[in-house]
C-alpha cells in the first residue's frame, strides 16, 4: 500500500481495550513430519497456550518441515510471568519461545481481522 491509512471510529481508550493491549506468546514446537499432521501439531501448541491462559487467540501459524511456530494472543487479564515462564520451560514439544506485549502492529491487525463491519468508503 501506498499513501495508505485507517479510520476509525470512538475513543482512543475504547479502542485500545477492544482491540490492544494483552501479551503475544510466540511458540517454535518440535514436529515429526511423517507421523504428525499439521492438525495435530496446531493442536499440541494450542492446548500449551491454553494452559498458560483458557482465553488465547492463534494470531499466526507457520509450518515447517521439523517444527511449527505459532503467535498466541493473551488477553490484558493480569498473568504472572513466572506461570507462563514455568509452563513453556517444562514442555519438552517447545524448541524456543518468546513472550511480548502486543504491538501497535497487533493492534492494526486485530482491528481490520476483526468481524466489525467497515465502510469502505469512509476507509480509503
Amino acid at each position: 500500500m501506498v499513501d495508505a491509512s485507517i479510520r476509525t471510529f470512538g475513543p482512543p481508550e475504547e479502542l485500545k481495550h477492544k482491540y490492544g493491549g494483552g501479551l503475544v506468546v510466540g511458540l517454535t514446537v518440535s514436529r515429526d513430519f511423517e507421523a504428525e499432521t499439521d492438525h495435530d501439531v496446531r493442536e499440541k501448541a494450542t492446548n500449551l497456550a491454553l494452559s498458560i491462559h483458557p482465553a488465547c487467540k492463534c494470531i499466526y501459524s507457520d509450518f515447517r518441515r521439523a517444527n511449527a511456530r505459532y503467535k498466541y494472543s493473551i488477553p490484558t487479564e493480569v498473568v504472572q510471568w513466572s506461570h507462563m515462564f514455568n509452563v513453556l520451560i517444562a514442555s519438552d514439544e517447545v524448541l524456543d519461545f518468546s513472550l511480548c506485549q502486543n504491538l501497535l502492529k497487533m493492534f492494526s491487525y486485530n482491528l481490520l481481522s476483526s468481524n466489525t463491519a467497515v465502510d469502505h468508503d469512509s476507509v480509503f
